[in-house]
């Protein structure tokens, strides 16, 4: 796996109190925290405006800027979409690069 696709990678993680906390890194480094509002919603924590949506088995981050972020639910990139609607596939081989 390249860095940019780490950067991109969801880490699903479950604290003791049984919050659910999504983690978006984007192609900056910066880190992007969500907290489960609803099931199936995550708000933006730290005062984080965006917000991440699991539609159809998949998780889709969507950005201030329009675009948005589809993962899988093991926490790969599976698309980016611009604002426009312009749609990049991402494919991986047998090894998940």
């Amino acid at each position: 796996m390249t860095e940019n696709e780490r950067r991109a990678a969801v880490a699903r993680k479950t604290r003791e109190t049984d919050v659910r906390v999504e983690l978006c890194v984007d192609g900056t480094g910066r880190a992007h925290y969500f907290l489960e509002a609803a099931p199936g919603q995550y708000a933006g924590a730290f005062k984080e405006r965006s917000h991440v949506k699991l539609q159809s088995g998949e998780y889709v981050w969507y950005r201030l800027d329009g675009a948005q972020y589809g993962f899988t639910a093991t926490g790969l990139l599976s698309w980016i979409a611009d604002e426009r609607g312009n749609r990049l596939e991402v494919a991986y081989d047998a090894q998940g690069r």
